[in-house]
């Protein structure tokens, strides 16, 4: 199974998500805001969604750099 990183979850995003949930991704949604968690799940993103506006710290997602 392929999974795929989508960056911003807009007008390009939201296809993104519905077309890879379709062939079968493991989908990480990375967003701005928390609020955006519901509708990616919603569309078909079962893996992880990060929410990043107000975030200090990005240590504290669990996100590797490299």
């Amino acid at each position: 199974m392929s999974s795929l990183r989508i960056v911003g979850i807009g007008g390009l995003g939201h296809l993104n998500i519905l077309f890879a949930s379709k062939m079968g991704c493991d989908i990480v949604v990375c967003s701005g805001t928390e609020y955006k968690r519901e509708e990616a799940s919603a569309m078909g993103a079962h893996v992880e969604v990060y929410a990043t506006k107000g975030v200090e710290d990005f240590s504290t997602l669990g996100l590797s750099t490299g």
